[in-house]
């Protein structure tokens, strides 16, 4: 994701239905446990008077937990041998935060305090429950196997402004969550 300084790891698991409209075009509805995060790194340097130097380094490891909902339109390209072929998916993704912990780690001066806190809650990060933005998805098909990938970029803000400067990165990525995937699945 664009806030963080290190992604990390995260999954999601679901169920999707293929509805047909046409011999070459599907509209694919899905519903996933999703879990996002990363990793924030912040240090200051910092004296009071001429001769005292303190030093704060600060580490926010945040995990996010969404029930969500994606409805695609789903283009399948069929190879020549039956059964096999390429499908590219497009469309909106609304997500509900359900919960997630945030650890936070202070190094004051060589003084190391951790905390743990809500994600989501008020008295934590208080980030953003809602989560919506546009799906992306390739796959391929191997007879009942999909193997492929997907990009899921948010258009709401979830986390809370982090200036860095740059207009055009405070405002597509620096709040929103971006998702990159590789996914397995089984066909029915």
């Amino acid at each position: 994701s664009g806030y963080y300084d290190i992604d990390k790891f995260g999954g999601r698991a679901g169920l999707s239905m293929e509805i047909p409209v046409g011999r070459k075009f599907s509209l694919q509805s899905s519903l996933f446990y999703v879990s996002k995060g990363g990793k924030l790194d912040q240090s200051m340097t910092f004296s009071i008077g001429q001769e005292e130097e303190h030093y704060n380094k600060s580490n926010y490891d945040i995990t996010s937990n969404y029930i969500e909902f994606q409805l695609q339109g789903l283009f399948n390209i069929p190879f020549r041998r039956p059964g096999f072929g390429m499908q590219l998916a497009i469309g909106p993704y609304i997500a509900y935060g359900t919960d997630g912990n945030t650890s936070h780690t202070v190094n004051k001066d060589g003084v190391i305090t951790k905390t743990r806190m809500s994600t989501f809650g008020e008295s934590g990060m208080d980030h953003n429950r809602f989560d919506a933005g546009i799906a992306y998805e390739i796959n391929f098909v191997f007879g009942h196997f999909l193997v492929g990938s997907y990009i899921e970029a948010g258009v709401t803000d979830v986390y809370k402004t982090v200036d860095t400067g740059n207009y055009f990165v405070d405002t597509f990525f620096n709040r929103r969550n971006l998702s990159v995937g590789i996914g397995v699945g089984y066909r029915f």
